[in-house]
């Protein structure tokens, strides 16, 4: 698993989630309860299309 947030672990693997939450402090300030979070997958280092 490779995140912003959380640093990597096991990015060795042949297959590595790849998440990065995107910035909801805007949102948050304004008592939105909205944010999103990216997520990837990569199989032997290159981005998985399926």
């Amino acid at each position: 698993m490779l995140g912003e947030e959380f640093g990597s672990e096991n990015t060795d693997a042949e297959y590595v989630w790849v998440l990065d939450p995107i910035d909801g402090t805007r949102a948050f300030i304004s008592g939105l309860p909205v944010w999103g979070t990216l997520i990837g997958l990569t199989r032997g280092g290159v981005p998985s299309t399926a």
